[in-house]
């Protein structure tokens, strides 16, 4: 009897490599869903300028699957879309990936849609919250005298 796949299996070793040494993690099966749930909650505050109307694929799950793909060192709208196509399963553990998998059109479109200081803010908030729930130290120097908190 074969054994069934793993979920990373689709994953190349450079790319493993590349999310495990940006995440700061030993192995990707480490890598925890809530968190990604957390930025999901946190990425639908964004405003969705796109018609109503029209609307197939939920905001956050296109953010969602770039940003990841974006970690696995996918660097181009068409690697991005076959890295969420190689990897839906997982997508949907966490994602509700209602329209399925965007077309490469759809997410640069989206994409250039979104407010980026917006997305940089909630991004930068989320990213400080988990450098700081881990207690990873970071010392920091501010040469003009203002003190961070």
């Amino acid at each position: 009897m074969a054994k069934p796949p793993k979920k990373y299996d689709g994953l190349t070793k450079e790319q493993k490599k590349f999310l495990k040494k940006m995440l700061g993690i030993k192995k990707l099966e480490d890598l925890d869903v809530a968190i990604l749930k957390q930025l999901k909650e946190k990425l639908k505050s964004l405003k969705d300028v796109r018609n109503k109307n029209m609307l197939i694929y939920k905001l956050w799950d296109v953010i969602m699957c770039v940003i990841i793909a974006s970690f696995a060192n996918n660097n181009t709208w068409d690697d991005i879309h076959q890295f969420v196509k190689d990897n839906y399963r997982w997508f949907k553990s966490f994602l509700q990936m209602t329209g399925g998998i965007s077309c490469v059109d759809s997410y640069e479109r989206i994409m250039a849609l979104v407010d980026s200081d917006e997305l940089n803010k909630i991004l930068l908030d989320f990213f400080t919250y988990i450098i700081i729930s881990n207690s990873i130290k970071i010392n920091m120097l501010n040469f003009d005298g203002r003190i961070k908190i």
